[in-house]
């Protein structure tokens, strides 16, 4: 079983087990502010997986309930917390890639447990520890970010003459790369799309009433699919609020619409 911790959500046990990864269902509730109920009766209903394991009990681990990577994605999606997103990035990028690569992990070493030591003095123990590896991993980045700006008198193999043309003219390559972009396959660019394809007003009423059909449409579909249709509206909605700021920016005056 391994520990992970986050001074933002706290304590969360995990373990990779026939293939499958399991996470600690109180650890998931506690971050969550849910009931231990209420979280088993969401992943039985999405048919979920709830398992429990004989894991040696300290005084930071309170059950033996694990979930999979199923029930714990409907527990995200259905606690509706604001720090449901935010929470599964953590779960994704630190405890499920420990798991899946244990030359890279961030799991907590054990830390023998005395009978006298309380809960409160051995979850600080662990969270000394994770403090700790937080300073060495950022010596140990910034040490390597100064080794590479230092420069070698003696490099190794052999240099390619593209290297040394940067290295030799910075202006030339500075120019090369500000070069303007070019569509392949004979696509067109914002602009001329914009001036040959579709007027701008055109594109916004569209997408506007693209917008209107699909809040419509949502009602109609469950509460999970809803979710997921949701963000899709959201993305649309910060692009079009992206294009409404930048239509005073426009250099052109578009043309009539080309196509229908």
């Amino acid at each position: 079983m391994k520990k992970f911790y986050s001074p933002e959500y706290g304590f969360l046990h995990a373990c990779k087990k026939d293939g499958s990864l399991w996470y600690n269902l109180t650890d998931l509730c506690q971050t969550l502010s849910m009931l231990l109920r209420e979280a088993e009766a969401l992943v039985r209903t999405t048919r979920g997986q709830i398992r429990e394991f004989n894991v040696r009990r300290q005084k930071i681990t309170s059950c033996n309930r694990y979930i999979d990577q199923d029930g714990l994605l409907t527990l995200l999606i259905e606690c509706r917390k604001n720090q449901a997103n935010g929470y599964r990035k953590w779960i994704d990028g630190v405890v499920t890639h420990s798991l899946n690569n244990p030359s890279d992990s961030q799991e907590l070493e054990e830390i023998p447990v005395d009978s006298e030591m309380t809960s409160y003095e051995v979850r600080l123990a662990y969270i000394d520890q994770y403090r700790k590896k937080q300073r060495t991993g950022r010596s140990k980045s910034a040490s390597a970010r100064s080794a590479q700006m230092q420069p070698s008198l003696f490099p190794q193999g052999r240099v390619r003459r593209e290297d040394v043309r940067q290295i030799c003219s910075p202006a030339q390559s500075q120019s090369q790369s500000s070069k303007p972009f070019v569509p392949a396959d004979g696509h067109m660019t914002v602009e001329d799309f914009f001036r040959k394809e579709m007027a701008y007003p055109e594109f916004i009423f569209h997408l506007d009433g693209a917008l209107k059909s699909a809040r419509q449409y949502i009602r109609t579909l469950s509460k999970k699919q809803q979710k997921i249709a949701q963000q899709h509206i959201n993305v649309l909605t910060v692009f079009r609020g992206m294009l409404k700021g930048n239509a005073e920016n426009l250099q052109y005056q578009p043309s009539e619409a080309a196509c229908l």
